[in-house]
């Protein structure tokens, strides 16, 4: 196994719809001696345009926090939120990213993966934008 964690997700594509589940799991490098560990996965944005950058975290998960080494393998469970969509524009963009963050004795290490929330569906339960197209919630 590596030396440092590593995220999987099911499926395995850093994409999904806003409003859906995002499932996966965080296999842990075996041998840790640390007296504190702790494991989050978060989801943040930002914003970027000419100029100007501003972002935050939109959902985690603390996957794990506690004062034992972890087991191998974590699974976690977690909501993508339901706006801002991820956007390439050339005027703004909007970018998300997966963070896994590992803390081990009061030090903490980030990996991050970029991610992409696209539109919700429209056959979703749930979404609050149900039976609006996309080209309606643009404007």
């Amino acid at each position: 196994m590596s030396a440092e964690p590593s995220l999987v997700l099911d499926p395995p594509t850093f994409e999904r719809p806003a409003g859906s589940t995002l499932e996966g799991r965080v296999f842990m490098p075996e041998g840790q001696r640390a007296r504190r560990v702790g494991v989050e996965v978060i989801l943040a944005w930002n914003t970027e345009d000419k100029g100007h950058s501003e972002g935050e975290v939109a959902s985690s998960e603390a996957v794990y926090d506690r004062d034992e080494p972890p087991p191998s393998v974590l699974s976690f469970r977690m909501r993508v939120p339901w706006s801002p969509w991820s956007h390439q524009g050339t005027q703004v963009k909007i970018r998300w990213t997966l963070r896994l963050t590992v803390t081990t004795d009061g030090f903490s290490r980030s990996w991050d993966a970029p991610f992409v929330v696209l539109p919700p569906s429209e056959s979703s339960e749930a979404s609050p934008y149900r039976g609006v197209s996309a080209r309606e919630t643009a404007r």
